[in-house]
């Protein structure tokens, strides 16, 4: 009989202080004709960091409100998963919009199978490869992930 290794969790625990529930909403499809990214992209452009907010699905277009007040006062983080249609625009126009709103931006770039860390007024990405550690406010241990298992996991490498 062979033995396996437990290997150790992608994310340690951590522990967040309770805040107030927050009313959750799914995005709604908008029905009745298909869409195509470039006509989303255009939505998006018109007002970046407004609301509603938009993402395109097999030419359905599917349209989700804005999080309430206090949801949006409590975003300290933002992280954004590249894909080849859209990591340009990602990292050249809404990288520097998130980075004037939000403290700290990661972007997941699976083919580089790194994250960028962006901080406000940062003109440079610290890219991370081996370990992502966050200790936010509030919170009595940080979450820690394994960057290369992450992405072992991801591709099924493991």
């Amino acid at each position: 009989m062979t033995r396996v290794a437990e290997s150790p969790p992608i994310v340690r625990d951590a522990e967040l202080r309770e805040t107030p529930s927050v009313e959750q909403m799914m995005g709604m499809p908008a029905v009745g004709r298909r869409w195509t990214a470039h006509e989303v992209r255009a939505l998006i452009e018109e007002s970046p960091l407004a609301s509603p907010r938009y993402e395109l699905v097999d030419g359905e277009l599917l349209v989700t409100p804005s999080p309430g007040f206090l949801h949006q006062r409590a975003v300290t983080r933002l992280v954004e998963v590249l894909s080849p249609s859209s990591s340009r625009h990602d990292r050249v126009r809404k990288r520097p919009l998130y980075q004037r709103h939000v403290p700290e931006y990661w972007i997941v770039d699976l083919d580089a199978r790194l994250i960028e860390r962006w901080g406000t007024g940062d003109s440079r990405a610290e890219p991370v490869t081996t370990s992502l550690e966050w200790l936010p406010e509030g919170a009595t241990s940080p979450f820690v992930l394994d960057v290369e298992r992450f992405f072992a996991e991801v591709f099924a490498e493991r």
